[in-house]
C-alpha cells in the first residue's frame, strides 16, 4: 500500500505501452493490447501488470522475444 502512495521515483515517463520506443504521432495505441492477446503460432505473451513494487515495465512488442526486455 505504502509503494502505491509514494508514486515512483525513478524519473522514467508512464504511458501506455506501445509498440515502439518513440512515440509516433499518428501510433494507434490499443496495437499494443491485441499484440498481447494474440493466439496462435505468433501468439501474445498475454502480458498482466506486475506488483508495483516490482514494476519493470513492459516490453514494447508483446508477441516477439526480440522486444521482451
Amino acid at each position: 500500500f505504502l509503494r502505491y502512495t509514494q508514486g515512483f521515483d525513478d524519473n522514467l515517463p508512464t504511458y501506455y505501452p506501445r509498440l515502439q520506443a518513440q512515440r509516433e504521432a499518428d501510433a494507434e495505441g490499443f496495437k499494443w493490447f491485441e499484440e498481447n492477446e494474440r493466439t496462435g503460432n505468433n501468439g501474445g505473451y498475454k502480458l498482466s501488470l506486475p506488483m508495483l513494487a516490482n514494476d519493470r515495465g513492459l516490453p514494447f512488442y508483446p508477441s516477439s522475444d526480440e522486444g521482451r526486455k
